[in-house]
């Protein structure tokens, strides 16, 4: 224990002897404190998996055949699919052609017989009058508030090369830009 104690009671002796600089004066300045909000749009409800923002699904649902006309609207995992933007901006919506799209037409192909599509169309209004025509911008009506996104489907029997595809489920992926 005596070991443990010289050194530091010679520490605190040493520390005594030496003499620490005094304060001899003081400065004082300010610090400038800045944020900048840009005009520019939200996604609201999308999610991101693996750095990829994902804006929803364009589900046509479950159906025995292509007899009738089914249409769909973009939906997120926590309901509709918004868009919010500035006040004064007016947004553009653009959509590819998909991943299994010829010429304009844009398929969904089945998972399981490559070899078998159904078409669909998009439209930017929930009544289907205004096709989103491949990579065409769409111009989006904004007032400051959230709105859904424009991004309506639709699958018909006319167009389809068989009104009875296989059984299965048939899938796209769609490129959606918005632009300001």
């Amino acid at each position: 224990m005596n070991g443990v104690l010289l050194p530091i009671i010679s520490l605190g002796a040493f520390l005594g002897l030496v003499s620490l600089p005094s304060l001899a004066g003081t400065l004082v300045g300010q610090v400038g404190v800045r944020m900048v909000i840009g005009a520019g749009c939200t996604i609201i409800n999308g999610s991101v998996n693996g750095g990829v923002n994902q804006w929803g699904t364009l589900d046509f649902g479950s159906h025995a055949d292509l007899t009738n006309v089914v249409d769909a609207q973009t939906v997120g995992a926590n309901g509709n699919i918004q868009i919010k933007c500035s006040t004064g901006l007016t947004p553009r919506l653009t959509v590819d052609a998909g991943l299994y799209a010829s010429g304009a037409q844009r398929f969904m192909r089945s998972t399981t017989t490559a070899a078998s599509t159904i078409a669909y169309a998009l439209y930017s209004d929930s009544a289907r009058s205004s096709p989103i025509q491949v990579n065409m911008p769409v111009n989006i009506v904004t007032s400051g508030a959230a709105i859904d996104i424009p991004l309506y489907g639709r699958v018909a029997p006319t167009g389809q090369s068989t009104t009875t595809p296989a059984a299965g489920t048939y899938t796209d992926t769609l490129l959606v830009t918005v632009a300001w």
